[in-house]
């Protein structure tokens, strides 16, 4: 008899089974087939209302949940109506056993959250008509049912929220998260469902039920930190930023690289210095005390830098100083400022507006590391520096000289003299001509450019006294303003760390920083201390050396799309020439190479419009990628640079 008792069931026999139902016994919720469920749940699989009813006239609650009413997945007669799309026999199983609400499946999930996602239209109706339902909670996840509105986001959810308690906004799961936690990283959310729960959020009566914005998870993570780990940060324009100040919300944004958020923060009045002010150290603080150390792009530092620009910097350095543990932050900042233009141009302009600060020994910043500024900005720090060396002269140092030929030789000679000082002004006297020249005039340059030319290869066959020597001389030709007119140093030579000769370019560095005053010319490179010390022009037009010194590696050949792309930007001037390029790379070889790290030349980087494709390229001299500006420049027939000096732009 259970057999066909449950036959009836499966089928939806309901005028069998009534005929049947005195001869049903209570065992009969114990009888089972293969599906492993019993004939109450496969009545509400099939959707037999008038056999439920039957049933539930027969067994009572109590019964029928000692009989293990679920399926194989744990789902009660109810879930199993909800997901068959049984909607009638919803009422009834709800009315018999309001129990089943508070059931999960075997997939965490209770019927309110299937009735949510199938049916988002019926259940308010349903909320309205069972009072107890909006208080249902989840006992292995702890989701009440504004959890699941959050996670479903069905499209009547203002609608439903309203008619849902506002203290539910404040509940919390077994993972201490929030509804509003629930709705952040859902692939649909938008800005109308975070409105809808502020809304009905301000309708609140207690304190307490509107600080869901402010409430912690197990992780000690806020919404707005939900919000920044799935990249939305415009949910920081719907809150109100000033409850979260003691939140290390800049420094989460800056380490994802959200530099929208960061802006978003900083305009707001967080301060990316807040956590030095509370006290803290920078060897007693975990991975960072300021966010600048965290930044992951540069976008992010040059939003940082908006604000406290200078402390920012200076707590950079006392950061390198203190431990080397944050070498690779100081280096992620730095590199930064070198590869990203809009950063660098800031750097720039925050320098010359104000560049007794910046460009003094008042910023041990922009002091040490002096690759994040542009040459025009080094030669102003330079000059400065210079300055303050050219009032600590004192006295003044004469030479005799035979003859004009003999000048160097007779420099070196003399120069174990003890009253040869090469920090305070020289004189020199031609025996043979009886004139007197200072190292002021450019004659004694022109004549020492010219002796040490006729050495030919053999220069650098010299001695360390030798370059030490030349180090001091040229160190003093800076400080009185003047340049050698002949190409002498190449820039291999004077690169920092040198690739030529590096034991002589290390004793000529030593020499000319003894004059200057150590640590002068740090970062500075090779073909920006080439421009310091020579007066020169190559006579190579663009195209000539584009065609004969321009050297490349594989991928990149001179018809490849990327160059000619590449050439057209630069010949046709919708960027500036950086201006040492068409100089110092006009007769001198040049090789472009691909790279994923620094240097990389980008659309957004070069400012190229639109309508040119230009892939990322690595060029060997991070100095071109400073000098691309949308700037025009004064050119010759030929293409080439018309400044025979390097120019100084601001």
């Amino acid at each position: 008899m259970n057999a066909f008792l449950y036959m009836c069931c499966k089928t939806n026999a309901s005028r069998a089974f009534h005929q049947a139902m005195a001869s049903v016994r209570t065992d009969f919720l114990k009888y089972t087939q293969h599906d492993e469920c019993n004939g109450f749940v496969v009545a509400a699989t099939v959707g037999a209302k008038a056999i439920l009813e039957d049933l539930t006239v027969l067994f009572t609650t109590h019964q029928v949940q000692d009989a293990r009413s679920v399926n194989l997945w744990k789902q009660t007669p109810l879930h199993v109506a909800i997901l068959g799309g049984h909607l009638p026999c919803i009422p009834l199983l709800a009315t018999f056993d309001p129990r089943w609400f508070h059931v999960p499946d075997a997939y965490r999930a209770l019927p309110t959250d299937y009735m949510m996602h199938l049916y988002p239209s019926h259940v308010e109706a349903w909320l309205r008509d069972m009072p107890s339902l909006p208080f249902i909670v989840n006992a292995i996840t702890g989701n009440s049912l504004v959890h699941s509105l959050c996670t479903i986001l069905p499209d009547n959810f203002s609608t439903l929220l309203r008619l849902l308690p506002t203290k539910l906004l404040s509940a919390v799961n077994h993972h201490g998260h929030t509804p509003a936690m629930m709705l952040v990283p859902r692939p649909g959310v938008r800005r109308e469902h975070f409105h809808a729960m502020m809304q009905h959020g301000s309708s609140a009566t207690t304190p307490a039920t509107r600080t869901w914005w402010t409430q912690v998870d197990d992780q000690g993570h806020t919404v707005l930190h939900l919000a920044l780990i799935h990249k939305l940060a415009w949910v920081l324009k719907l809150a109100d930023l000033t409850a979260f100040r003691s939140f290390q919300l800049l420094h989460m944004a800056a380490e994802l690289g959200l530099a929208s958020a960061v802006t978003l923060l900083v305009q707001a009045g967080f301060s990316p210095l807040e956590s030095l002010r509370s006290g803290a150290t920078p060897s007693e603080t975990s991975n960072s005390t300021i966010p600048i150390m965290l930044a992951s792009t540069p976008s992010c530092v040059l939003e940082l830098l908006r604000v406290e620009t200078l402390a920012q910097l200076e707590c950079v350095v006392e950061l390198s100083r203190s431990s080397r543990r944050h070498g690779p932050s100081v280096y992620r900042v730095l590199h930064a400022m070198v590869i990203h233009v809009p950063l660098f141009d800031f750097v720039q302009s925050v320098a010359l507006a104000n560049p007794r600060v910046y460009l003094s020994s008042n910023c041990l910043f922009l002091q040490r590391f002096r690759k994040c500024l542009r040459l025009d900005v080094k030669l102003l720090q330079l000059s400065m520096h210079v300055a303050g060396v050219l009032k600590r002269m004192t006295g003044r140092t004469t030479l005799t000289i035979p003859s004009d030929d003999k000048l160097w030789t007779s420099i070196q000679q003399q120069s174990q003299r003890d009253d040869v000082d090469w920090n305070r002004p020289v004189t020199l006297y031609v025996v043979a001509s009886k004139a007197v020249y200072l190292t002021t005039d450019d004659h004694m340059w022109k004549l020492l450019a010219m002796q040490l030319r006729q050495l030919g290869p053999h220069l650098f066959d010299m001695s360390l006294a030798f370059f030490s020597l030349l180090g001091k001389l040229l160190g003093h030709m800076v400080l009185v303003g003047q340049k050698l007119p002949q190409s002498v140093l190449p820039p291999l030579f004077l690169n920092t760390p040198a690739e030529f000769k590096p034991e002589l370019a290390a004793a000529f560095k030593a020499g000319m920083d003894l004059v200057m005053g150590g640590g002068a010319l740090d970062n500075w490179n090779g073909f920006e201390r080439f421009a310091l010390l020579h007066r020169v022009v190559f006579l190579l037009s663009f195209d000539q050396w584009k065609h004969s010194k321009v050297h490349y590696d594989a991928p990149f050949h001179p018809n490849h799309p990327t160059i000619l792309n590449l050439w057209i930007v630069l010949e046709n001037h919708l960027v500036p020439v950086e201006q040492l390029i068409w100089r110092l790379r006009c007769g001198q070889p040049f090789r472009i190479t691909p790279a994923p790290i620094v240097g990389i030349v980008e659309k957004d980087v070069l400012g190229v419009p639109e309508d040119h494709s230009l892939d990322k390229l690595q060029l060997d001299v991070v100095l071109f990628l400073r000098g691309l500006r949308k700037q025009p420049i004064p050119t010759t027939d030929d293409g080439s640079s018309s400044v025979s000096a390097p120019p100084i732009r601001r």
